[in-house]
This record gives C-alpha cells, sequence and structure tokens, in this order.
C-alpha cells in the first residue's frame, strides 16, 4: 500500500466507482490526510449522498486496506454535528469533514457540507456547565484517593488508565476546546501550544505535555505515582482543586418511574 495522497485519492476513486455510484463525494479523512498514519492505519471516509433514509458506518476491506465509512447526507450530518459532535466535545465527524479532502473533486453539495462542519468546528464543543466541570473535578479527586491507595502495580495501571483520558478531556473542555479519545488526545495534546497560541495556556502547554508523559510513564513503568497526582493537583487546581466535602449534585425533580409491582 501507498501512502501518497495522489495515490489514496485515486484509491477512493475506485472504491466509490464500486461501492458507492450514487454518492455525490467522498471525503477521504483521518490519520493519513493528516501524516499521522501508521501501518495498521485504516482508510476514514465520509461518503455525502443527496438523501440517504438514515446514516450509516461501514467497514470492509479495499484493495489491502481496512476502510471505515460514516455515511451521511446534509441533513444526517447536520443531527450528528449539533446533537452529538458539540455536547461530547469530541467532535468526530465535523473533524473528519473539516480536515477531509473530497474525491473525486468537491461538488456543491460537498461544499455546503464543508461549511456547516467548519461552521460547527468554529463553534466549539457546548460548553460545560459548573455542574458538569464540578463533576469531572470530583471524579479526578476521587481517582486520586485511588491512586494514592492502590495495593499493586495492576490497580495503578488500571487507576492511571482511566485518569489519563479523564485529564486530558478536563483541560479541554474547561476551555471550550475540542477533545478527543486514544491515541488523538495525545496527538492533540502534543499540539496543545499551537492550538492556544496566543493566550496564557501557550506558556503552560510546553510543560504540561512533557509532564503529562513522565507521569503516566513512571506511574505505568514503576508504580511511582508521585509525579501523576501532582498533574492531577495542578491541572483541577485553577477550578478550586481537590472536591470532596461539599460534593453535592442533585437530581432532576422529574428523574422518578412510578413503582409497578409484579
Amino acid at each position: 500500500m501507498t501512502n501518497s495522497i495522489a495515490a489514496l485519492q485515486a484509491t477512493v476513486r475506485r472504491l466509490g466507482e464500486e461501492r458507492f455510484a450514487h454518492a455525490d463525494c467522498i471525503f477521504l479523512c483521518g490519520s493519513v490526510v493528516r501524516g499521522e498514519a501508521s501501518p495498521t492505519s485504516d482508510l476514514d471516509l465520509v461518503v455525502l449522498f443527496a438523501h440517504v433514509d438514515a446514516a450509516w458506518r461501514e467497514s470492509f476491506t479495499f484493495e489491502s486496506w481496512p476502510v471505515e465509512c460514516f455515511c451521511h447526507d446534509l441533513e444526517t450530518a447536520e443531527y450528528y454535528f449539533t446533537e452529538l459532535d458539540r455536547p461530547s466535545g469530541v467532535g468526530g465527524l465535523t473533524h473528519m469533514v473539516v480536515e477531509g479532502i473530497p474525491v473525486p473533486n468537491e461538488t456543491p453539495l460537498a461544499r455546503q457540507l464543508r461549511r456547516r462542519a467548519q461552521a460547527n468546528y468554529d463553534a466549539g464543543p457546548t460548553p460545560w456547565t459548573p455542574a458538569e466541570l464540578d463533576y469531572s473535578r470530583y471524579t479526578i479527586s476521587g481517582l486520586m484517593d485511588d491512586l494514592r491507595g492502590a495495593r499493586t502495580q495492576a490497580e495503578t495501571n488500571a487507576i492511571a488508565t482511566v485518569l489519563y483520558s479523564l485529564l486530558g478531556n478536563h483541560v479541554f473542555r474547561r476551555r471550550n476546546r475540542w477533545t478527543a479519545h486514544g491515541k488523538t488526545l495525545l496527538r492533540r495534546l502534543q499540539r496543545f501550544d499551537a492550538t492556544l497560541a496566543g493566550q496564557y495556556e501557550a506558556a503552560f502547554s510546553n510543560t504540561f505535555s512533557n509532564a503529562f508523559s513522565n507521569a503516566f510513564s513512571n506511574a505505568f513503568s514503576t508504580g511511582n505515582t508521585a509525579t501523576l497526582l501532582t498533574l492531577c493537583a495542578d491541572i483541577i487546581k485553577a477550578d478550586g482543586g481537590y472536591l470532596f466535602d461539599g460534593y453535592r449534585p442533585v437530581a432532576d425533580v422529574a428523574h422518578r418511574k412510578t413503582v409497578i409491582e409484579k
């Protein structure tokens, strides 16, 4: 397999002719476009139609490439942009369309989709409410306690694994920035300075990126959690720090069900 953009576009053209002949356009997306592909990377495609009864996701192998297709029309994509991407803060479909390369060319419908994706990206994720911010801080605080009391390296690893995503998510969401999952989270953290250039976080980001990697390396490989605990404390400090005493979320009064005995 070759990873040149021209070769990938040719592959997507053949794929479209064979499997999605009625599609308006296909966006080539993901790590292969960003120059971050690994030997096991797949082709991420957003397949745009004039109309679909329902959006769908489809995985298959084409010419030795593992392929993941996200099939939409403008209305189903708009639902994902506004009802899923912004509330989750991850923005999966939004990022794919904004970064994607239209194949075989950009149609009027594709331009319209890209405009909507760009507007959604620029708006940013739905801001966290104070309650959501407190919940994140409370959850991280509880995991800090668990980390201090971990009895084995396996327990330390399990707790650190959960913290890995929660800490990165907290860093971005508290600033109303798009977050990510898995390997993309680390890549976005490494670009943290560029993303927030000109703001006070820029000076913090280089230190943070190194501290983030080192803290987890120490916790996973040696069981030394001191650096990770310090990192946790530093991340939630600006929001009030460690939270346990006084935390009292109240459920919605409508959250009740009539008991029906059988």
